[in-house]
């Protein structure tokens, strides 16, 4: 697998990437605040040849907007959001944590509004995670280039947690160990995911009311 760092166009949008490998095929993503992003491949490189007649098109993003409050309006701060196709089987959440929505594109607003922004358009199942409250879902959500879906207010449920302390063999903490939670309402199955701090202690939330069972795993960066 040949990957290359991120390169800057110009002033005219243009861009190169030198020193590419012949004969391997290379999948070029375009992306930039605001818009939405384009993936263009499998692209074959041939020896002795240059391509010069790539052309991506970047659409201004879709937008998402909404606002959560507990049954007692107390607006909610904090949540992730997940994006994925639309599934006939209803399995929602099992990549934990693969269709997640950049932080950097999701803007409090205050009194728990929401703004996420630069969303590829297309049709969608949306699930909302705030922190320590039910997951929110909605599906077949059809997201417009340059357009803003506004879900309206939105009340948000009690959810059930999980808490408790990860370590190693000799009993000390493991920080940035990843927990998640996996469960199945109906047909549906939903999860959750968190990390453990600098004491190895963590808290997991938003988990529902049926049956499920949690995994951990732990890992350090060097």
């Amino acid at each position: 697998r040949d990957a290359r760092s991120a390169q800057r166009t110009d002033a005219d949008g243009k861009f190169a990437f030198e020193g590419i490998n012949a004969g391997n095929k290379y999948t070029i993503r375009a992306s930039k605040e605001g818009l939405s992003a384009k993936d263009d491949g499998p692209i074959p490189v041939e020896a002795g040849t240059d391509r010069a007649d790539l052309e991506l098109k970047l659409e201004a993003g879709a937008l998402l907007a909404f606002r959560l409050v507990t049954d007692k309006d107390v607006p909610v701060k904090d949540l992730d959001v997940r994006l994925q196709p639309p599934s006939t089987g209803r399995r929602r959440g099992l990549a934990f944590g693969g269709n997640d929505v950049d932080h950097d594109k999701i803007t409090p607003q205050g009194d728990g509004k929401f703004l996420v922004k630069s969303l590829d358009a297309g049709t969608f199942d949306l699930t909302l995670q705030p922190l320590d409250y039910a997951d929110v879902t909605r599906e077949g959500l059809k997201l417009k280039a340059g357009e803003t879906v506004d879900l309206g207010t939105i009340r948000v449920k009690e959810s059930k947690k999980i808490a408790g302390r990860i370590t190693d063999t000799s009993g000390q903490p493991v920080a940035n160990a990843s927990i998640s939670g996996m469960w199945v309402d109906a047909d549906a199955r939903f999860s959750r995911e968190a990390r453990s701090g600098a004491d190895g202690r963590y808290r997991l939330s938003g988990l529902g009311d049926q049956p499920g069972f949690s995994t951990t795993k732990a890992f350090t960066i060097s």
